[in-house]
């Protein structure tokens, strides 16, 4: 006997599974294509948690039904990798020598947290052990006219060995831009253009570390930068905007790293959620060190539930370690943490 109500159940079920799967696709389009794209992937975490939800209650109640809500999981499996991380047997085995060059890189957004005071100083050095760390990458770092801000920086982290490479855009009385520090010599250092007076930009070092030579790449791409004083319609323009240019860095940073031909570290503040193009484009090319292990799900932005800051390395390298710095919030940005060795077989000498 035909029931209208079973029906509708139907045809809810049908365009819903639909509508999930068409969203978890084409959040990995480039908004090239339409910029619309680009906001696709912020439903995807809801898309997974609601099917996921389903697939538990058929099995629990021995429902009829189960096959779609399972094919949408399927569909989006890497969407749990960028979540959870992975299960380290479920990964490709990767040696590296207890003797190779092994270093603990930090990457933090400072959203213009000033080191010209010594309070201010003083409260990071209680919240994060710089010296811990090999390599630090750090976004939105004010700089005065001079070097001295930097300098005296370091002086009062413990810093005073370590090389730094500095780019920022002017912004009176001060400079904002990418600071790079690292415990060995550099030996080079460039920046990839990507707009005039702009402290969205990616800066790079060689870092000379006994016989091995490591590229690491500082970024920082481009926010929504909303304000509660913008109209909707300039709000939505920027939205826009920011979809857009983040997809058009992406190839310029790609083709660097792959003309380096050097073991490779990518960090910084990307902007980008991992279920989106941005994030996808960088995670077939490199790893997400975040995804090595299994986690809960994270955050690296304080006022939203959500991961867009991330230590990616090509295969030379494989990771010990990732961890977010939870207790360090002086910004918008939590820190970000990983410890990388050199594979034994890539390691370049």
């Amino acid at each position: 006997m035909f029931s209208f109500g079973k029906f509708l159940r139907k045809v809810f079920s049908i365009l819903v599974f639909i509508a999930s799967v068409l969203i978890i696709v084409l959040a990995k389009v480039s908004p090239s294509v339409h910029w619309i794209f680009g906001l696709l992937g912020f439903l995807v975490p809801a898309v997974l948690i609601y099917n996921g939800g389903l697939v538990l209650f058929y099995l629990l109640f021995k429902k009829k039904g189960i096959l779609l809500p399972l094919i949408v999981l399927v569909v989006g499996i890497s969407h749990f990798t960028a979540t959870f991380g992975s299960i380290d047997f479920l990964k490709s085995e990767k040696t590296s020598d207890p003797d190779s060059l092994k270093l603990s890189v930090l990457s933090h957004n400072l959203g213009s947290f000033s080191f010209n005071s010594r309070k201010n100083q003083s409260k990071y050095s209680s919240l994060i052990d710089l010296k811990k760390y090999d390599v630090i990458c750090f976004q939105e770092f004010l700089k005065s006219d001079r070097d001295s801000t930097i300098q005296r920086f370091l002086k009062n982290a413990g810093l005073q060995n370590y090389y730094y490479h500095f780019i920022g855009t002017k912004m009176v009385p001060q400079d904002l831009g990418l600071l790079t520090l690292s415990k060995y010599p550099i030996v080079f250092s460039g920046e990839i253009p990507f707009q005039k007076n702009s402290y969205n930009r990616v800066s790079f070092v060689d870092i000379k570390a006994g016989e091995d030579t490591v590229r690491v790449y500082n970024i920082h791409l481009k926010s929504y930068d909303l304000r509660s004083s913008y109209s909707s319609r300039y709000s939505l323009y920027r939205i826009k905007r920011a979809i857009i240019e983040r997809s058009w860095r992406i190839d310029p940073v790609l083709k660097s790293i792959e003309d380096s031909k050097k073991p490779v570290i990518l960090a910084g503040d990307f902007n980008s959620h991992p279920y989106g193009y941005v994030y996808r484009r960088f995670a077939e090319e490199l790893s997400d060190t975040f995804t090595a292990k299994l986690h809960l799900p994270a955050s690296t932005f304080v006022h939203f539930p959500i991961r867009i800051d991330y230590i990616f390395t090509n295969d030379m390298f494989s990771t010990t370690s990732f961890k977010i710095k939870y207790n360090c919030i002086v910004s918008d940005h939590f820190p970000v943490t990983s410890i990388v060795s050199l594979n034994k077989k890539h390691e370049l000498r």
